[in-house]
């Protein structure tokens, strides 16, 4: 049978009514292997998070730290680093905490591995200064850019197709992967609850998606998988727009669920 992508939320609308209804019972596809837990050593290494203080990265950075992972929370100013890092000690609240690192996105740029949570109309102007840091490095863009359109949302991208492709034509030297461009930063800083939705990666270079489905699939709740090539970024990033118009007509956080049908 043939694997579908569900939209899932904690209901979905009956099509004659409208109303909201229990979702029908959903199968994991059965050949997708489950993550493997990065090692000790692993984790605490962190994670840098270039614009680390917006919404997206800081609830990324809580989201990873509360699942163990060590995170370095990136911004312009340090000073404003320091205190989404203090907000986000503050609502671990325990010795999670203690990996929770913050300073310049410079310094975010150092780590081993990298996220891209700037916003996204800046996400290639930030790429591009830090290109030669970021050398090397496994290099996350989750930006999606979207503008108001009609009765919902459109999806707003760059000539040579997406965002993400845009990153790696200024990063020549790194290896550029596309995720998380469905993870909305409210689900994210929700640590309380499991992550509500699954994630795609895209990429060019096999390790560097695997690594990435490794790094970030700490995230409880989440299961990551393997979409294919860079150039199918585009299609995460528009599926962003689809995500947010249904989100304002159900009012509902909807999110991408794999399912076998």
């Amino acid at each position: 049978m043939a694997d579908q992508i569900a939209l899932t939320a904690f209901g979905i609308a009956d099509p004659d009514t409208g109303d909201l209804v229990a979702p029908p019972p959903m199968r994991r596809p059965e050949d997708v292997t489950p993550h493997r837990r990065p090692s000790d050593d692993v984790l605490a290494q962190p994670i840098g998070i270039i614009g680390g203080t917006g919404p997206a990265g800081q609830g990324l950075a809580a989201r990873l730290a509360a699942n163990g992972q060590a995170v370095f929370i990136g911004s312009r100013k340090t000073k404003r680093a320091r205190r989404v890092a203090d907000e986000v000690k503050a609502e671990l609240g325990d010795d999670r905490s203690e990996r929770v690192f913050a300073g310049t996105n410079r310094q975010a740029a150092a780590a081993d591995f990298v996220v891209l949570a700037t916003n996204a109309d800046h996400t290639v102007e930030a790429a591009g200064v830090l290109a030669s840091v970021l050398a090397g490095k496994i290099v996350v863009s989750m930006a999606a850019s979207v503008a108001p359109s009609g009765r919902g949302m459109r999806p707003v991208l760059p000539s040579c197709g997406s965002i993400a492709e845009s990153v790696a034509d200024v990063l020549v030297g790194s290896r550029v992967v596309a995720a998380l461009q469905h993870a909305p930063a409210k689900a994210l800083d929700d640590i309380e609850r499991p992550f509500p939705g699954d994630v795609l990666v895209c990429g060019d270079d096999d390790e560097a998606v695997s690594d990435t489905i490794s790094r970030l699939g700490v995230i409880e709740g989440a299961t990551f998988y393997d979409a294919g090539c860079l150039a199918n970024a585009v299609a995460l990033e528009s599926m962003t727009a689809v995500l947010l118009s249904m989100n304002r007509r159900y009012h509902r956080r909807l999110s991408l669920r794999v399912v076998e049908g």
